[in-house]
């Protein structure tokens, strides 16, 4: 099943200190810490214990949520979930369930922890497919149509939770879309359709065709929004 998350305003973020570290003393005291320049890396540890790991920005996208009056979340609601748990620096934009935040799991590990919060939480399951920031950098800069794609709100990225199906790409890349493109990179689709959303034939093929895996839509307003808060 395909399900697109699309949006193009204003974020809503939670107001917290960026790029805090806390380096963590004995007998679980803490001290703030900068770099040189007086920037401070992001970092995080266990209290006592001397051992100090690096927190990076992740990119999390949750699948299908406020589109009915089953299946809401909240952002307030969603963000405090998340701070509870220990994220750090936790940002989220728009409604459709795009959050920014801090921590020293893996784009997988936390994908998979952010499920079960989740799950418990609010008692239903929504997939969630996570990039770290330097996927999302690389993801904006592969850009295949930046040549016609000139409307952000009418150019869309699909973002999948493994490697498709080879035959249904090598089926979808076979067609002619014109004066739609549809390109694929990877575990991202990107999609042009200048006469909009609705009536996109290349957007109803790749919502029929067999990929064998989860998918999420951004558009690219909401991609580019989502990388400047990575940073």
């Amino acid at each position: 099943m395909f399900r697109g998350c699309l949006g193009v305003v204003g974020r809503a973020r939670v107001d917290r200190p960026r790029n805090h570290v806390v380096t963590h003393l004995g007998g679980g005291r803490s001290a703030l810490a900068t770099g040189p320049g007086g920037e401070v890396p992001r970092v995080s540890g266990d209290p006592g214990s001397g051992i100090i790991r690096r927190m990076d920005h992740l990119v999390v996208l949750l699948r299908g949520i406020n589109v009915g009056r089953n299946r809401q979340i909240p952002m307030p609601d969603l963000r405090a979930l998340l701070e509870e748990a220990g994220y750090a620096d936790v940002q989220t934009l728009l409604r459709s369930g795009n959050v920014v935040l801090a921590t020293d799991q893996a784009p997988g590990d936390a994908a998979r922890a952010i499920e079960d919060l989740i799950a418990e939480r609010f008692g239903f399951d929504v997939a969630v497919l996570v990039r770290s920031d330097e996927e999302i950098a690389a993801v904006v800069a592969a850009n295949p149509h930046a040549d016609v794609a000139t409307d952000g709100s009418r150019y869309h990225v699909a973002f999948l939770d493994g490697a498709p199906d080879a035959d249904a790409i090598a089926a979808l890349t076979a067609r002619d879309f014109e004066p739609e493109r549809l390109a694929v990179r990877g575990r991202e689709i990107y999609v042009w359709c200048p006469n909009g959303l609705a009536d996109s034939v290349a957007i109803k093929a790749l919502a029929k065709a067999k990929l064998g895996v989860t998918t999420t839509v951004r558009n690219w307003n909401t991609v580019t929004k989502l990388l400047a808060m990575t940073e």
